[in-house]
């Protein structure tokens, strides 16, 4: 047996794979070029919102971007 043996030092010559990003790992990305806007509601429609969001089971969000997509390709027809 050494003396002064480290077992932190040892641990450090040995890679254990972890850290670091890996290809495939992690939640994927919902948008690809996505942007953070801010807006301001009434209360009663934020209500309204967070419903129809757990009537689907997905976020305010996706509720919001879905109910703005279908919205703009009604105006571009």
């Amino acid at each position: 047996m050494e003396i002064g043996y480290d077992r932190a030092m040892a641990s450090k010559k040995q890679k254990d794979g972890r850290g670091g990003a890996r290809p495939g790992s992690g939640r994927p990305a919902l948008l690809e070029d996505r942007v953070r806007f801010m807006v301001h509601l009434e209360r009663s429609d934020l209500e309204s919102l967070q419903e129809l969001a757990d009537q689907d089971a997905v976020s305010v969000g996706k509720v919001i971007r879905d109910i703005l997509s279908r919205s703009l390709r009604r105006r571009q027809r």
